[in-house]
Formats: C-alpha cells, structure tokens, sequence
C-alpha cells in the first residue's frame, strides 16, 4: 500500500481514490478477486480503485456498487464499519441507474410491499394499501419522495388529467373476461329461442321482428343468419348497422343489448300505431326477459323500461340514486350503464343495481 499515490476527493470521507502509477502495476480487488492494471483497456471509469480507510484495503468502484447496492452503507470488508457519501461512489456516469439500483435495495428491505416510484430521479416506495382497503377499485397515492401521483392499487402513474379514467390491469382483464363469460352464457341460454325464431323468418316477415330477432346476436353471426332470409340488400344492411357494436369497450351490459334496442324502437313507434308488429314487438321483448335473462325481476324490469320511457316523452330528465352511496344520477343518451361519479360503482340505470 505504501507505494501508492493516494489522493483524497473529499474531507473526512470513509474512503479515496487514487490512480495506479504505472501500467505495469497489477491490483487485485478483494471482492471480485480479478487482477487489473493501469492499462487504456483495463482501467476506465468504473473499474476505478477505492481505498477504504476503515481498512486501509482497495477494492474497484464497480464491485463496491454492486455491494453497496447488496448489502447497504456496510463495508465490504470490515462490516462493523458503515461508509458515507454513498452516491459520490457508485453515482459513476449514470446517476439515475444508481437512483433506481438504490430503489430495488429499499424494495427488498421493506420486504417486498408496496410500489416502486415510477419517477427515473425518485428512489421513493409508496406504502401498499392495508388488507381489504381499495382491492376493487384504484385509487391516488402521493409518491413520499417526489409527490408524483400513482395508483395506490397497482403502482402505475395516475392521469394527470380529469378527463383521463385510470384501470388497473388486472382489473380491466377481469372485467374483459367476465364480458366475454356473460356473452357466452347468454348466446347459450338464447340459442334455442333464438333458432326457433328465426327458423321462421321469410321476406313477407314484419321487419320490426325482424330487427328485434336479430338483436340478440352479434354481427357476424347476424349476417349469417340473415343470408337465408330472403331480405334486400338495403334492410340486411340496416339490420347490421343497428346492432350494438360489441368491440366497443362501453358496451359491458349483454343482457341488455336488445333491451335498448328496444326501449329506442318504442321511443320512436307508439305501440299504439303499430298494430300486428306492435304484438310481435311485445311479445319478443317479454319472451327474450323470460328466457334469456332467467332474472325474477322481469316484470320490474318492464315497468322502469315503461317509466324511463314516459319521462322522455314528458320531456323530464330521469334521475336514479347510486346503488352503492345513493348519490343522485341523471342520464340523459347513451349506455346504461353508469359510473358514479362519487364512489366510481358501474351500474345499470335500467335495473339500478350494481355490476357484479
């Protein structure tokens, strides 16, 4: 050690570097047991020497990173003593690696609990919520390093927007398979009704029939049973373009589907004035509730579609309570389906009870 040139970087540290006189002198670091010199090839930035004063020893830069990162401000070599300034020695050139390294190290100390702060300069854990708090719904947290908002549920970053809605992966994963589980039961619960049906479908059929068969199906398996009926290009066409788009993510209720399609054909065609298709209209709509919802709430079913439908015509905004906190909910056009907007509990304003 005494041939070595040492020079101290800043006072009153645990450590100093210093550079190897010559090429041709050779060092093994204690940690990694490699043997280096001076050379351009073997000697760049981070394979630096670090002489520990603790221990009068030298060890490279890279290997008492890796350790630091390991095992905490402990020195290598001698673990009764700690070392300061730890981001002066492993910072190296890449500062934000060593913020996220440091990171991963406070990860594993708080045993694994909790979410990384998504920030590259932040090496802040956020808190996981406690046992049976918020495991359906997200949430803002405060990272308690840098404020930057997450989602206190999955860790990912929080919309800086109020337009913005945030969902959890696996949240939005489940709810994908459960659409896809409910259309499924109900194509298998329609199935038999739905072949009967349209079985006895001709071109003399009352198009409105027609239209409210066909709503129980998606489009692809629409058009293929309207291939055999007999109808014109222009009402098969019409047919499809009424369907419900069952891509689009905001359509989550398949029970309801032909419900809407047709609660807005009453809207539009008094019963009244409809004579014979008005009968089949009827009796389409109260056979598909008895048969494909299988739900005992059937004739309650009816007299809200009956009541949101006489406030409409009356010009009045119907209004609904929450299921979950009963805050007073209006809607005006578009899905049934609703989103409180002070407990974000999705429910139907048709049944007024909450998603499952």
């Amino acid at each position: 050690m005494s041939e070595l040139h040492s020079e101290t970087t800043v006072e009153d540290l645990d450590y100093e570097e210093y550079q190897v006189p010559s090429e041709d002198a050779e060092m093994r670091c204690p940690i990694c047991l490699e043997v280096r010199n001076g050379s351009a090839g073997d000697f760049d930035h981070n394979r630096r020497w670090i002489v520990l004063q603790c221990c009068e020893d030298a060890v490279c830069r890279q290997c008492l990173r890796q350790h630091l990162l390991t095992n905490g401000h402990a020195c290598p070599l001698n673990p009764g003593h700690n070392l300061r300034d730890v981001d002066v020695i492993a910072g190296c050139s890449a500062p934000n690696d060593w913020v996220k390294l440091e990171q991963r190290r406070k990860f594993r100390e708080v045993g694994g609990k909790g979410f990384c702060c998504t920030s590259d300069s932040c090496a802040g854990i956020l808190p996981s919520p406690p046992p049976g708090v918020w495991q359906n719904e997200p949430f803002p947290a405060a990272c308690p390093g840098c404020h930057l908002a997450h989602c206190g549920r999955c860790g990912s970053p929080w919309p800086a927007s109020l337009m913005q809605r945030h969902v959890c992966e696996d949240l939005r994963h489940s709810a994908e398979q459960r659409e896809v589980q409910a259309r499924v039961a109900a194509e298998q619960v329609a199935a038999p009704l739905i072949d009967a049906i349209t079985a006895s479908i001709t071109a003399e059929t009352p198009f409105n029939w027609v239209a409210a068969t066909v709503g129980m199906l998606g489009p692809e398996a629409a058009r293929a049973r309207l291939d055999g009926v007999g109808l014109n290009q222009q009402q098969t066409q019409l047919l499809l373009r009424g369907l419900p788009n069952l891509e689009d993510p905001a359509v989550v209720c398949p029970e309801l589907r032909l419900l809407n399609m047709l609660q807005e054909h009453r809207a539009e065609n008094r019963p009244e004035e409809q004579g014979e298709d008005a009968a089949w209209h009827r009796a389409i709509q109260f056979e598909y509730e008895r048969v494909l919802l299988g739900r005992r709430r059937n004739t309650a079913t009816m007299r809200e579609l009956e009541n949101l439908n006489a406030q409409r015509r009356d010009g009045q905004t119907p209004i609904k309570n929450c299921p979950r906190c009963r805050h007073p909910t209006d809607r005006v056009d578009g899905c049934n389906i609703m989103t409180c907007t002070i407990c974000r509990a999705e429910w139907c304003f048709i049944c007024a009870q909450e998603k499952s």
